[in-house]
């Protein structure tokens, strides 16, 4: 295994796991399991701009996906004031507003 393929299954491990504590918390019940496991604040320091350096370089869409699965999983648990400004939920792909002229 090269250095690019453990890296590159090592981002997707990421996502794999940030999707799957998404479902998890889709259920209000798992919400308290979730808070001892100390799983929110974990969460918020992955959509952290200054941790971004962390988990992924820069010139990829990575961070990104982490950053919108990690806020999903927060609003879902009911801390949307933790996400506050950090990471738009509605800017998944990353487009420009066009500005009108």
């Amino acid at each position: 295994m090269t250095f690019f393929s453990f890296v590159l299954s090592v981002k997707h491990l990421i996502c794999l796991i940030l999707q799957t504590l998404g479902v998890v918390a889709l259920n209000p019940d798992s919400h308290e399991i979730l808070t001892q496991a100390d799983i929110p604040d974990t969460v918020l320091h992955l959509i952290l701009p200054a941790d971004e350096m962390f988990y992924t370089n820069q010139t990829t869409k990575f961070a990104r996906y982490v950053k919108h699965l990690g806020a999903r999983i927060l609003v879902y648990m009911g801390l949307l004031t933790k996400v506050s400004n950090k990471v738009n939920l509605f800017d998944i792909l990353g487009k420009k507003k066009k500005s009108k002229s």
